[in-house]
């Protein structure tokens, strides 16, 4: 019997922040091909081997992605997939360019590996690379992907098992983001008044939302969720647009079912993106001009720039916003605002940039106490080694100083007779 692990996927679909700025009258500059750090989204499927008697399973990997910078149809993501040194299989997967006309923004797309069957767990490398119409290949990213394996009961009365895999992302526990939600694509026009005076300003306005991950085996939906935030230290008190909602975007996990001959012990273990919305705005503000001047006795009319009570904007500073649930402190995410809008993570810059979308920041991450009754289990030290699928920290984000204890164990147990049951912790 063949058996596919349930999966519900999210790509961002963002623009990425690039160093490069844009000017109608400048010739155009060509921004190198990269990878979006934070659209990333990896997946295994359950496949029995054919004609494996006792039988037994391997697993084929999906990837989903974006690419940014210079890209045309045509061009071809390689992706190779490695244990150590040795290749074990290599695939050409054509990005879907359609979502855009404009060769520098950023692309989607999903690489479907079923020809690539692996029958043990480990960990695993994605080497990506890209490669043009006219033969040049640009290294993008080495993906870590660790492959768990867990038990599944093929027959009670005669104690039968075999092993069906997991990804198992330990360090992604550390890799959060705050994202701007139903942002419009275009910049809007209006009157502001600033400094005493009237201008012209450029705005965009969305709602605040953090995206997390987690190793809660639970993946319904939870209403009882409060994000309670300071600025500078100080509780932060506005009337907020509608109630929290914490909610899991992606839904990758695996039963591991054994039996003794009498009783069955079923277990589950997963490791899944988490949404929840703060009902916070961000007023974005980008350029001002000055105002035309109004006639003596008259008064201007047109749309002004919108001030919600709940505008992050109007409270600039150093944030920190902790996630409820249940009852439970969750994680706590600390960022930096500014009076026109979100301000970039250091680690978003530089030769060894993050890559994310244009509405998204990263946020240092704090695991709370409540987590151990919210998450199965936490890895400290793969948060402290990476992030984001392997990504070394070039740049020590200030959460590296002060990381939470491990606790739990969101590894499954080896699967007896198996090869490479679970994974060695870091």
């Amino acid at each position: 019997m063949s058996r596919t692990m349930r999966i519900v996927g999210v790509v961002c679909a963002a623009a990425v922040i690039v160093p490069t700025t844009f000017h109608a009258d400048a010739q155009e500059t060509v921004i190198p091909t990269y990878w979006d750090d934070g659209a990333t989204s990896i997946y295994v499927a359950n496949q029995r081997i054919s004609g494996s008697d006792p039988e037994r399973y391997a697993w084929s990997p999906t990837l989903l992605g974006r690419i940014g910078g210079r890209h045309q149809r045509g061009d071809v993501l390689i992706i190779s997939v490695k244990e150590g040194r040795r290749e074990l299989a290599s695939k050409r997967c054509v990005p879907d360019f359609r979502e855009t006309s404009d060769p520098t923004m950023p692309a989607s797309f999903q690489c479907r590996m079923d020809d690539v069957q692996i029958d043990h767990a480990g960990n695993f490398l994605f080497d990506l690379s890209y490669e043009d119409q006219n033969g040049n290949a640009t290294p993008l990213r080495t993906l870590q992907v660790p492959i768990l394996a867990y038990s599944y009961m093929i027959d009670r009365s005669s104690r039968r098992h075999t092993a069906m895999y997991l990804v198992a992302p330990d360090d992604m526990l550390g890799s959060s983001i705050a994202f701007l939600d139903g942002r419009p694509a275009r910049w809007n026009t209006a009157y502001a008044s600033e400094n005493g005076e009237e201008v012209v300003m450029e705005y965009r306005q969305s709602r605040l939302v953090f995206r997390f991950w987690s190793t809660r085996p639970n993946l319904s939906l939870v209403n009882d969720t409060q994000v309670r935030c300071t600025v500078d230290g100080a509780p932060l008190t506005v009337e907020r647009a509608g109630s929290a909602q914490l909610r899991p975007q992606t839904n990758y996990y695996g039963d591991d079912r054994r039996s003794d001959g009498q009783n069955v012990a079923e277990n589950r273990y997963a490791y899944n993106l988490w949404e929840v919305s703060t009902g916070l705005f961000v007023v974005e503000k980008g350029a001002r001009s000055a105002a035309p001047p109004v006639r003596p006795g008259q008064v201007r009319g047109g749309q002004h720039v919108p001030t919600p009570p709940a505008d992050v904007t109007a409270h600039p500073g150093n944030w920190s916003c902790t996630v409820r649930a249940e009852g439970h402190e969750l994680r706590r995410f600390d960022f930096v605002v500014t009076a026109n809008g979100l301000a970039p993570h250091a680690i978003q810059s530089g030769d060894n940039a993050l890559h994310l979308g244009a509405d998204e920041f990263f946020v240092d991450t704090t695991i709370l106490p409540g987590a151990s009754d919210f998450d199965r289990g936490y890895d400290r030290n793969a948060v402290r080694a990476s992030g984001f699928w392997g990504r070394t920290w070039t740049t020590q984000p200030p959460m590296l100083t002060s990381l939470a204890a491990s606790f739990g164990d969101p590894h499954p147990a080896a699967v007896g007779g198996g090869r490479s049951g679970g994974r060695a912790r870091h």
